[in-house]
Parts: structure tokens; sequence; C-alpha cells
């Protein structure tokens, strides 16, 4: 109950500023598809999806039950955030008792850019619940007879594909979920690449709608949306520091005029065109590719929130309640480390690689493409439940 009080109190100072009403950049993009889809029905989005297409469309569902309100998602963001306290507390218990579980709700329940992101219109909330319901689940089934476990993993699966569906790079995680599955199975051999088919069979469920719709819609093999190409550059092309900065505007329309301009006119043309140029550009200078490469380790691991279109750090100087002392990276990080060391029992040896796998997905995803706070966060629930452990 605190945690979702603290997130209404954020909320209701968040309510009196311009960007409640007028969401910016991104979370403007989707609240425009929201309301297009409300409107105009599936039809209104273009296909192929440039964008992840699920989360709009979840704000579109949500708009069309209960109305458009400013204040309607936002609160059901705030209740999937205190869910996804729940979760971290339930599965610090699970692996280390109830001293535990206190010291990782109360980090993951007041950490400042899980609350700030709570209350823009952005997918990271709903990230951070199904990674962690994912994470509930693979623990369930993990423990549980061999003969009971394909319902949470099939469950966990879906959730791994929702989360894919709306952030495609995350598909990455599932994959790397179902290794740990596989291998963790080797006196039942047969029986893991079974549950490991059947959780990444359950991870396709949510993505093969959105891969029909533009293969059958927009005439184009695309798995999820199309953006992916643009984003790879930007985070490996020459001068990516600047590429990075770049804000809507004239700069950015000249950039993606230039796949057009050099004769590539399908959705998936464009986005093969940034890999290839990514790649080239990467190539031409390895060196500099691999300073800019070590640079975004050091973004990931910097205690301050990498800013993507809206800078958090800037916004939290102007919010009474985000200005307030509030743990961060810089104090989530270091006792992570020290859970992940020396926090599990040795019979939950396993279950640390579950951790490690999920970590090791976000860092990976932010180091190939680009590190911003809001990719970086979906590795804090996690880091929240081994500081339970660490403390």
């Amino acid at each position: 109950m605190g945690a979702l009080a603290l997130r209404l109190a954020y909320l209701g100072e968040l309510s009196r500023t311009v960007v409640f009403l007028s969401p910016l950049v991104d979370a403007y993009t989707y609240d425009q598809m929201a309301r297009a889809v409300v409107s105009g029905g599936f039809g209104a989005l273009e296909l192929p999806f440039y964008q992840p297409p699920a989360y709009p469309l979840g704000l579109a569902a949500l708009y069309r039950l209960v109305g458009t309100d400013p204040w309607i998602p936002r609160i059901a963001q705030a209740l999937l955030g205190t869910w996804t306290v729940g979760l971290v507390f339930s599965l610090a218990r699970r692996w280390a008792g109830l001293q535990a579980a206190w010291v990782a709700g109360a980090l993951m329940g007041a950490y400042g850019a899980a609350l700030y992101f709570e209350g823009e219109l952005l997918p990271p909330t709903v990230l951070l619940t199904l990674i962690m319901a994912a994470v509930w689940l693979l623990a369930r089934a993990q423990d549980g007879e061999s003969t009971g476990r394909w319902r949470p993993l099939v469950g966990a699966g879906i959730a791994l594909g929702i989360a894919g569906a709306i952030r495609p790079t995350l598909l990455l995680l599932g994959t790397l979920v179902a290794l740990w599955w596989l291998l963790g199975s080797r006196s039942e051999r047969r029986r893991g690449r079974m549950e490991a088919g059947l959780l990444l069979a359950a991870m396709a469920v949510p993505i093969l709608p959105f891969t029909l719709a533009n293969r059958i819609g927009g005439g184009e093999n695309v798995l999820v949306s199309t953006n992916g190409g643009i984003n790879f550059y930007l985070g490996n092309g020459a001068n990516s520091d600047s590429l990075t900065a770049i804000q809507p505007g004239y700069a950015w329309d000249r950039l993606q005029l230039q796949p057009l301009l050099s004769g590539h006119a399908t959705a998936v043309a464009e986005s093969d065109y940034w890999w290839r140029r990514g790649l080239r550009e990467a190539g031409a200078d390895p060196g500099a590719w691999a300073a800019a490469a070590g640079r975004k380790v050091l973004r990931l691991l910097d205690v301050r929130e990498t800013p993507r279109n809206t800078d958090y750090e800037d916004f939290r100087r102007d919010s009474r309640i985000l200005s307030l002392p509030w743990p961060g990276f810089g104090v989530v990080a270091p006792l992570a480390a020290l859970g992940l060391c020396l926090g599990f029992p040795s019979g939950r040896r396993r279950d640390r690689w579950l951790l490690a796998a999920v970590l090791g997905a976000v860092a990976l995803e932010n180091v190939a493409f680009f590190v911003a706070g809001r990719y970086r966060l979906e590795a804090v629930p996690v880091l929240c439940v081994l500081a339970g452990l660490g403390v």
C-alpha cells in the first residue's frame, strides 16, 4: 500500500504540469496512435508497423473501455508498478526470507526512475511487470513437479512474448531464458528440450498476430516492427554519440529521408539500409566503434539516468517528490552485485543464473543499440531482488 500511495502522490504532483496533458516525443506518438485506433479501428495503423504496436494498442483498449482522461493510463501504470513491487517482494522472500523481501520491495517501491516512467505514456512500466511475472512463473515452474510445470512455463512464455511485441529486443531475453531452462535439465534432456520448446512456442503466440498483419496488410515479412535498423545505426554508426542525441525536427526528418533518397522505397528495404550502413561505418573505423561501445558500457553502469528524448534528471530537479533522496542505480547496483555473488544458498544456484540471464539480456540489448535510462530500467526489478539478498 505504501508503494501505491507514493505513486498516487507523484501523479497528483505530475497532474499540475504541462506534460500531463501534452505528452512529449515518443509518449505523444503512442498516445496519438492509440487515439487513432479508438476512432478508426486497427486499420488506422500504418502497415508494416514502424514502431512496435503492442503498447499503443493496449492504450487504445484502455481508452475505449474507460475513456481518454489523462489520469486513466497513469493510474493503470501505477497499479502495474505496485504489482511489480509485489513480485520483487515475493521473489526475494522465496530465495532469502522475509528480511530480504522487505529490503527488495522497499528499494523497488521507492526507485525514483521507476516512479518517473510510470507517469509517462511509455512502455517501461508494462515491461517491468511482464519481465518479473515471467521470472516469478519460471521460478515456480522450477520448484514444481515435472507434471505441473507446463502451466507456469506457458504463462512465462506468453509474458515474454507480449514484452517482445512491445520491445522486440526483449526476444533476446526469451531466448536466453529458454537456453537457461534447457541447460538446467541435463538429467532429463528430452523433457528439458520439450519444455524449452513449449516456452518458445508460447512466446511466439503474442508475436504471431503482428507478423501476420505485417505480411497480409503490409505486404512485407516483418516480425514486429521495422525501426530496429535505424536504432541500430544510431548506436553504431559513425559519430554515434551525436546520432543518439538527435531530437525530432529538421535533423531527424533529414536522417529518415536518406534511405528513400538512396532508392530504398519499402519499409524492409529502409530498415536493411540502416543495418548495412551501421555495419559498414563500424567496420570502416573499428577503433572508433570500440571506443563508442566502451562509452556505452560506462553509461550502462553510470549513476546518472541517460536521457532519451526527455531527461529524468532535469525533471527530478523540478519535482518535490522526485527530488527526495530515493534509492537509485548507485545504491541498488552495488548491493545487487553482492547478492548475485553471495546471496543465494547452495540449493538455489540455478535461480542465480536465471537472474543473471535477465541482467545479461538487458545489458546486451543496450550495448548493441544504445543506452538510455528507460531501457536500463528493465534490469532494475531484478537488481532490487538481488540487492535484498545482498543486504
